[in-house]
């Protein structure tokens, strides 16, 4: 009886290891293998100049894991990547290549690998370079008519008068005013006013009565006077091209037998304008213009009257900064004025003209265009 009980044992734990075996096998066997990384391109042509840089995207797609790209062939040294290397993409994966071509090769065509590989296998994208230099390449062209437009800056603008007769007086039995002062303004600046103030300095007074200042025959000012400066601001809706401003004394009241004497050492007539001083234009670029850039250039007739700094920035980056442009602006743009590159969006791209000293500057028949490698 024991000897059976034991011949039963061996053949359970056989039977046992038989049905673990078989279940290790099927999960083995029903586990699905990692699929290998799927690419957006499989092949990529692109045209460079001499000795200038190029990039273009390749989108890889998961789930994978142990993900590495590297480049083969002649051109092998010519390419780095954003990235090279992920432990794990989920969906996808963005990886930039950048491509500088040498600046001591001969023009022609050359080709090249970039392999993704992963756990569950690689994919190539076979790269092919056309090397151009300046005076063979066609570049593609994206034109922004800007057309005509005017940049003006003007701060401030002030005059002053010094009276020959600085006495305002007034009594029952004298008066004598300061009524001959002009204070002009060129009426293609009237509506660009945005400020205006009458400055008078009082060197003497009485203060038997007010003082009295009265503008296009309206009166701003009736207020006792005090020694010092005195600031009377205008309502600029109240200006003309040509101002007529009178200073006078106020009555001296219940002293009859006296004059009001107000002593007016100085009058001043200050304004201040408001100014465009700023253009906007926009570019809208895809990927592949971006990838491509060479040169941004502009062309415009530009008059100024007088003297003017000149800013333009490319996104944040100042690309020009000169004083007095020439006659004719025909600015070629690669860097900024520091020699970096410039930083381009996919998508919108503003490009500021900005006025950064007082004046007027008219630009005519502007034109701005961006100029990129076919791909």
């Amino acid at each position: 009886m024991l000897k059976g009980q034991i011949k039963i044992d061996e053949f359970a734990f056989v039977l046992l290891a038989g049905i673990v075996l078989i279940a290790v096998l099927m999960v083995f066997w029903t586990t699905p293998a990692e699929a290998p990384p799927t690419l957006d391109i499989s092949s990529k042509t692109v045209t460079a100049l001499i000795g200038s840089s190029t990039s273009f995207p390749i989108t890889i797609t998961g789930p994978i894991t142990n993900v590495s790209i590297s480049a083969y062939g002649p051109i092998s040294n010519w390419i780095t990547f954003s990235s090279e290397y992920f432990d794990y993409i989920k969906e996808s994966q963005v990886v930039v290549v950048y491509v500088k071509v040498p600046s001591n090769i001969a023009l022609g065509t050359y080709k090249g690998v970039i392999k993704v590989s992963s756990t569950g296998g690689s994919k190539d994208v076979q790269l092919t370079i056309n090397v151009q230099n300046i005076t063979t390449v066609e570049f593609l062209k994206e034109e922004v008519p800007l057309g005509d437009f005017l940049l003006s800056l003007i701060e401030s603008r002030s005059f002053t008068f010094t009276p020959s007769q600085p006495e305002v007086i007034k009594g029952y039995f004298a008066e004598y005013n300061l009524d001959d002062l002009v204070w002009k303004i060129n009426e293609s600046e009237m509506e660009n006013v945005a400020e205006a103030t009458i400055k008078l300095i009082v060197s003497d007074t009485n203060k038997l009565g007010n003082l009295i200042v009265e503008l296009n025959g309206k009166e701003i000012y009736n207020r006792p006077a005090e020694l010092g400066e005195i600031k009377i601001p205008v309502n600029v809706s109240e200006l003309k091209p040509s101002n007529v401003v009178r200073i006078r004394a106020g009555n001296p009241g219940w002293m009859f037998w006296a004059n009001t004497v107000h002593k007016i050492k100085e009058v001043s007539f200050f304004v201040r304008f408001k100014g465009m001083n700023v253009k906007e234009a926009y570019l809208n670029l895809t990927q592949q213009q971006v990838s491509g850039f060479n040169h941004i250039k502009i062309v415009s007739e530009v008059k100024y009257d007088q003297p003017i700094i000149l800013r333009i920035k490319v996104n944040d980056q100042t690309v020009y900064l000169k004083k007095s442009p020439e006659e004719l602006l025909n600015l070629w743009i690669n860097k900024d004025i520091l020699g970096n590159r410039l930083i381009l969006n996919v998508g919108t791209n503003r490009i500021t003209f900005i006025l950064e000293s007082p004046g007027n500057v008219i630009f005519r028949n502007a034109v701005l265009s961006y100029n990129y490698l076919p791909s």
